[in-house]
């Protein structure tokens, strides 16, 4: 199951209004990945997390990163589907933030056989 995790977004005076727009923006991204129909993902099989950025950004120097991790390896998922993802992504991304200046996706296959576990508590 895919992880998206974007840093950078620029935030928004009005609390209520920023979580909608967080809100919908990560719909988009899970519709996004949803898309690609080589992943074989439901948007229900995507997390998209917004960590808190604590640096002050300046607005005319907006950079927003996103990483997906999580992707599981499998032969379908080519190196061209993955960029084809990436472009998507930051191609969504663009226009829920046109003013950013640079926007970047970084695409990191996982193998599950390097350690995974899904589920509830485990012990």
């Amino acid at each position: 199951m895919p992880i998206l995790v974007v840093y950078g977004v620029p935030t928004e005076a009005d609390p209520k209004s920023f979580q909608r727009k967080l809100n919908l923006f990560s719909d988009l991204m899970k519709k996004v990945v949803a898309n690609i129909d080589e992943l074989d993902l439901n948007e229900d099989q995507v997390t998209v997390f917004f960590p808190k950025d604590h640096m002050f950004q300046d607005m005319e120097k907006e950079e927003i990163m996103i990483f997906v991790d999580g992707l599981f390896k499998k032969p379908e998922r080519t190196a061209k589907v993955r960029r084809k993802l990436a472009v998507d992504l930051v191609g969504v991304t663009n226009r829920t933030f046109p003013d950013a200046n640079r926007i970047e996706c970084l695409v990191k296959p996982f193998n599950p056989e390097n350690g995974f576990c899904s589920g509830g508590l485990v012990g």
